[in-house]
């Protein structure tokens, strides 16, 4: 069984600003259940392989998973995992790390 995976407010802030976004872009319900399927795979995936994903440049242990267009930024403990932000990859999401880490 893999690590315990758990979010932080900022990743459930993040998970919820994307929902709205996309559905005030689109209007349908389709490309949100797509949106949170993607992100259920991209957890999936950290869960199961958390070394798998690559540190982001400068801010190790910090990785990020690549996931339709949504990059998911989390750090591996040695009994959980924590899911620590989530972005559209045309976001300024770098600059936005640096604010929090530095």
């Amino acid at each position: 069984m893999g690590k315990t995976i758990k979010f932080t407010d900022l990743a459930y802030e993040d998970i919820e600003r994307l929902r709205e976004f996309l559905f005030k872009q689109t209007k349908s319900t389709t490309v949100i259940n797509r949106f949170d399927k993607e992100i259920d795979k991209a957890i999936e995936f950290i869960e199961e392989f958390p070394e798998a994903s690559g540190y982001v440049e400068d801010f190790e242990p910090l990785r990020k998973k690549i996931q339709w267009n949504y990059l998911v930024l989390y750090v591996e403990f040695s009994t959980r995992i924590s899911i620590q932000r989530v972005f559209h990859q045309s976001e300024d999401w770098l600059e936005e790390i640096e604010r929090e880490f530095i």
